[in-house]
């Protein structure tokens, strides 16, 4: 029998999860290629992952995993999909872990073939926010580099007046230049516009709040999940 080619990653977090998936096999399971993590932190660490892809993450008394580890795995990878694997059937747990941003929750004892449809639905959506990714990057590769001086300072909560003595320019500069950022992303009003920026902020350590009187090459490497 010929081999399904895997197009998409399932990443099996946790000995129970790689036990389930036999993911230390390398074994394409469900069309998927599975590969073993030894928990959500190694993934958020990674330098790049195979993207759509889904993470199933393994929630139990002998794991490290928490609510804020999920949140922190996918402010990393805003586009990666993940399953939490909840050990006793606690709602309490699968209900803090889709608040961190978990897609879905599913017990043990969830039938192979109801697992392989959850799958299926989040590396859907996977898929979308990738898709949403690639437009945002478009968009902001449109910017001019004064409009991403001024997107980094607006980020920065730099106020209107401020920015303008920075870049020794007038306010109705720095208010055309903001319109224009408004623009070609599609964001409605600035507080949109910053919400996702910070949102999105996944690839730099440099915290945007501590911009210090330079602007920061930042933009190139942010993703957007989204921006309408």
């Amino acid at each position: 029998m010929t081999t399904p080619l895997a197009t998409e990653t399932v990443y099996a977090v946790g000995e129970a999860c790689r036990r389930q998936l036999h993911a230390d096999a390398g074994r394409v399971w469900q069309g998927y290629s599975v590969l073993g993590v030894s928990s959500s932190a190694e993934l958020t660490a990674a330098d790049e992952i195979e993207l759509p892809a889904v993470a199933i993450v393994e929630f139990s008394a002998d794991s490290d995993e928490t609510a804020e580890s999920i949140a922190r795995l996918k402010r990393r990878w805003p586009a990666l999909g993940v399953i939490v694997r909840i050990a006793g059937d606690s709602m309490t747990t699968a209900v803090e872990a889709i608040e961190a941003g978990a897609t879905d929750a599913v017990a043990p004892s969830c039938e192979e073939r109801q697992l392989a449809r959850i799958v299926a639905a989040a590396i859907d959506r996977s898929r979308s926010l990738l898709a949403i990714e690639r437009d945002a990057r478009h968009r902001l590769a449109s910017l001019t580099p004064p409009e991403r001086e001024v997107l980094n300072m607006v980020v920065a909560g730099c106020e209107i007046k401020e920015i303008a003595a920075r870049l020794s320019a007038s306010l109705k500069t720095v208010e055309l230049h903001r319109s224009r950022i408004l623009h070609k992303t599609g964001a409605r009003t600035v507080v949109e516009l910053v919400n996702a920026v910070k949102q999105a902020e996944t690839r730099t350590s440099s915290p945007l709040a501590t911009l210090r009187g330079e602007t920061c090459d930042l933009i190139d490497d942010i993703r957007i999940p989204t921006l309408v």
